[in-house]
């Protein structure tokens, strides 16, 4: 399987459409896993609303960067490289029914569903604790501007 580029990813998330969502923007940044208790979607949110246009709904991809960068400065172990190598690696959305969720609730966020398959999310969390490994092993403990 071919390693997806930024625009690809950029275009799976949008539908093929020149232009993304907010609601959008937050799904891929949750699918990136790039969200937790320190960068919230409220912090999303506030990113998207920063670098779109006065009376824009929507940004564009050299906006889609420029948000990036602005997620990457929120994380201040990671560079705007890195993040963006996180969105290539989550390539498309991910839904899963709530059925599924409400499994993998209850098993405490484990990668295998009651029918025993593994998660769509494990080489996105396998790729992301190597980046984690790589910047100090400093999982637990990241510090956010």
């Amino acid at each position: 399987m071919a390693q997806t580029t930024l625009i690809q990813a950029f275009q799976a998330f949008t539908g093929q459409q020149q232009e993304m969502d907010g609601r959008t923007w937050v799904k891929c940044l949750k699918d990136a896993m790039l969200l937790d208790e320190d960068f919230t979607t409220v912090d999303a949110d506030l990113i998207f609303a920063r670098v779109k246009g006065r009376g824009a709904r929507k940004i564009d991809f050299q906006t889609f960067r420029r948000a990036l960068g602005e997620v990457a400065k929120k994380w201040e172990s990671m560079t705007q490289e890195q993040v963006e190598d996180v969105i290539c690696l989550a390539s498309a959305p991910h839904y899963e029914t709530t059925a599924r969720r409400r499994t993998r609730n209850m098993r405490n966020g484990r990668c295998r569903e009651l029918h025993g398959s593994e998660r769509a999310f494990d080489p996105i969390l396998q790729a992301w604790q190597v980046l984690r490994h790589a910047l100090g092993n400093r999982a637990v403990g990241w510090k956010k501007k």
